[in-house]
């Protein structure tokens, strides 16, 4: 539980701070802004009081902060909920590389430590998969890779057959904003992959660490130069934070001559 606890606040943890601040400073001002309204018997008594037009002037004068206030916070939580599903993609990731490593674990890598690359190729697929409901269909990219479409469309299709699963009826607008929501999981998501050589001797049992970076693009532009965020190297257009999480799995290859399984999971 620590350790989900400290994973979530990897790389975020600026955030956590600004959240609690501004979620404290909300509050306060809120009910602060209430006691002073409350002796107001009713709108007409409130215009007619001159007092209340020095409170009009202090709500005012306050109104644009407490705006950016909730404005911040209201930034803050869209990324917390992409640092979540940093968490679940990056855990996929490293299942799918563990599997396909063990798959791939030839001899003459067996001493060296070197992961396959097929395995590179498995984790980045499950990671953007497991990324694809937590990113926003406005930023898809109609300019992607043509050997890349094929995969969003098969993700929709796959989408489309769970709704029918479930009876309910078929969306065109839903189709595209899913596909639009894959494409830019699959342009925001880097996956690297290595072996802890202190978590063994062998390559075979040694740990596998995988470390997810994500592109959460901006919802308020404004706001988030105000928390830090940078133009994207792959999209310049979006103003975007960027996200890591890591995790960490046994590898657990066979030790034997082959370093295989034996099963053709890559055919």
């Amino acid at each position: 539980m620590l350790t989900l606890a400290r994973e979530f606040v990897h790389s975020i943890e600026h955030f956590c701070l600004i959240w609690l601040v501004c979620v404290f400073l909300a509050a306060w001002l809120t009910c602060k802004g209430c006691r002073k309204f409350r002796g107001a018997v009713s709108v007409r008594r409130f215009h007619r009081n001159e007092a209340g037009a020095a409170y009009s002037l202090s709500f005012v004068m306050v109104l644009p902060f407490y705006v950016l206030l909730l404005a911040i916070i209201f930034e803050t939580t869209f990324i917390f909920l992409a640092k979540m599903g940093t968490m679940y993609a990056s855990h996929s990731a490293a299942r799918s590389a563990a599997v396909h490593t063990t798959v791939n674990f030839l001899p003459e890598r067996k001493e060296k430590g070197d992961i396959p690359p097929a395995a590179w190729d498995y984790a980045q697929n499950a990671a953007v998969q497991a990324m694809t409901p937590y990113t926003r269909g406005l930023f898809g990219d109609d300019d992607i890779v043509k050997d890349e479409l094929p995969k969003a469309k098969k993700y929709r299709e796959a989408f489309r057959e769970y709704l029918e699963m479930n009876g309910k009826k078929e969306c065109k607008l839903l189709d595209s904003y899913i596909e639009k929501k894959y494409k830019y999981a699959n342009q925001a998501v880097s996956v690297d992959l290595r072996l802890d050589p202190k978590s063994g001797t062998k390559p075979w049992n040694q740990e596998l660490e995988v470390t997810m970076k994500y592109e959460s693009p901006a919802l308020l532009p404004y706001v988030g130069r105000l928390l830090g965020a940078k133009k994207s190297v792959k999209n310049p257009k979006l103003t975007v934070y960027i996200l890591e999480t890591k995790t960490s799995l046994a590898n657990e290859c066979p030790k034997n001559d082959t370093g295989s399984l034996g099963i053709a999971y890559m055919k």
